[in-house]
């Protein structure tokens, strides 16, 4: 369900081989790459190597639970706001709680049938693109309305100087760094 031509990616983490297999090759039919994890520690470890469009996790796990690898998530601030799904046959309403506390965006059963839980992921991360595609569009309108200008026009003249200076916008977003020119003294 790739609406874009860019290719999602899901971090599975799931101390359960089979399982994670099963998911995988699910998620895989569907467009949606996969990166597979056994435990959190793995997990902490391909994060310094790719950046997921959402993780899905196990809540049971030896060493490291489900609860205690977002709890480290929340630590990181590039990867804390990366869509979190807890993954648990656990049913325990203090256990969800403590776990949405922890911004997770929702828990899925384990129990639910495969096909589901890709079709949630997939809108999951369709919903939150279709959300940043509408935050960047705003901030371009608003940037536009203001007439904001991030870099100079023209470049000043100054006397035994030549300056010259390079910019491009992220995605076509406005704002990053201002440039000023402040006189210092008369050299």
């Amino acid at each position: 369900m790739a609406m874009n031509m860019q290719v999602n990616t899901i971090l599975l983490v799931d101390d359960n081989q089979l399982f994670l297999k099963m998911l995988s090759q699910a998620f895989k039919k569907t467009g949606i790459e996969c990166v597979t994890a056994e435990s959190g520690k793995d997990a902490l470890e391909i994060l310094n190597l790719t950046f997921p469009d959402a993780i899905l996790s196990d809540y049971e796990m030896p060493d490291m639970n489900g609860m205690e690898f977002r709890q480290q998530l929340m630590t990181n601030d590039t990867l804390k706001d990366i869509p979190f799904i807890f993954l648990t046959s656990i049913i325990d309403n203090d256990l969800m709680v403590k776990g949405l506390n922890l911004q997770a965006v929702d828990y899925v059963n384990k129990d639910t049938p495969v096909n589901v839980i890709v079709s949630k992921i997939n809108n999951l991360i369709y919903t939150v693109q279709k959300q940043q595609e509408l935050s960047k569009s705003e901030l371009k309108k608003a940037a536009e309305a203001l007439n904001v200008k991030s870099i100079p026009t023209k470049t000043p003249d100054i006397d035994g100087f030549e300056i010259a200076f390079w910019h491009r916008s992220y995605q076509d977003i406005p704002g990053g760094d201002f440039i000023d020119f402040i006189q210092a003294n008369d050299r």
